[in-house]
Parts: C-alpha cells; sequence; structure tokens
C-alpha cells in the first residue's frame, strides 16, 4: 500500500433512524452509512407502513373528479414509503452533506358517499425521489436533517438519529 492509500479498516458504518413528517402524514426509516474522511455512501428506506388503498377514480383537492363535485366521508388514506442512496460529502470532521435519489410513492385517498377511494391527483405522486440534507457526528453519535421529495411533490421533513461502530 502507498503510504497515503485509505484501508477498508478507515471506513465507519453507522446506523441511523429516521422520522419522516409531511402535515398528512409520518414515517419511520433507517439510513445505513459507510463513510471515510472526505467522502461516504448511504442507503436508505422509509415508510408510514400502512397498506395501498385500491382507488376506483381519481379526484383533485377541490373536491371535483372530471369537473363534477364528489361527496366525501372525512376519511382519508395516506400511503407513503421510499427508497433511496446516495453520497456523503464531509466538510469537516463534524459535519458533511448528503444527497442522493430512489424511487418512491406518496399517496392520498378519500373515500366518497358510496363507500369508493378516490386518489387525490394533486396530493399524491409516484416516481423518482430525491434527499438532501446535513449530518453530524460527534464520535459515536450521528444525527441528521433533511428534506426528500418524490416527484418534486409532497416534500417530507426528515430527522435522524444514530451510531457510528
Amino acid at each position: 500500500h502507498p503510504e497515503g492509500a485509505k484501508r477498508p479498516k478507515d471506513l465507519l458504518p453507522g446506523l441511523t433512524i429516521l422520522g419522516g413528517w409531511r402535515p398528512q402524514s409520518l414515517s419511520y426509516g433507517a439510513m445505513a452509512t459507510l463513510g471515510g474522511q472526505r467522502i461516504g455512501a448511504y442507503v436508505k428506506g422509509r415508510s408510514n407502513f400502512k397498506g395501498q388503498t385500491e382507488a376506483a377514480y381519481s379526484c383533485l383537492s377541490d373536491g371535483t373528479s372530471d369537473g363534477a363535485p364528489i361527496w366525501t366521508t372525512g376519511k382519508e388514506s395516506h400511503t407513503e414509503w421510499a427508497l433511496g442512496a446516495g453520497g456523503i460529502f464531509r466538510l469537516s470532521k463534524a459535519f458533511g452533506l448528503y444527497a442522493g435519489s430512489g424511487y418512491g410513492l406518496s399517496e392520498t385517498l378519500w373515500e366518497d358517499a358510496s363507500g369508493k377511494w378516490a386518489r387525490v391527483d394533486d396530493h399524491s405522486a409516484k416516481g423518482i425521489c430525491a434527499d438532501a440534507g446535513i449530518i453530524f457526528t460527534k464520535s459515536h453519535f450521528q444525527a441528521s436533517a433533511g428534506l426528500s421529495t418524490i416527484a418534486l411533490k409532497n416534500p417530507t421533513l426528515e430527522i435522524g438519529l444514530g451510531i457510528r461502530f
């Protein structure tokens, strides 16, 4: 090995428990990190662990479907999950930035008076997700704060606490 080469033992793994918040839904998950002195990588997953309800038709948040009003019961269903990976870029010994992408689903459904579910199109998204944030490390403690979005809709605030091994 050349004198300045990194060895695998210089890479520190970590595990962070995540909480995600947006006005309609709370979600939880984990982020596994592997970091060196300057760069690293992460893999994460987050969900609200609710099964996806099948929508009979779609509507908008103004309460219309194809221009006609719908009558709702007030019941809502929110399904959310996201999987992603990306890079960690150290700014200093304690602080770093992370950014990555993946795939996810964020869906809001309303129940109508006949018991059918309508997907609220302007509050739902499926597709490419992106996330970015800051990560703080002190000894074996790791904390993160960031923002995640699916198809540039439904931003979710993510907060995490964890350990480095």
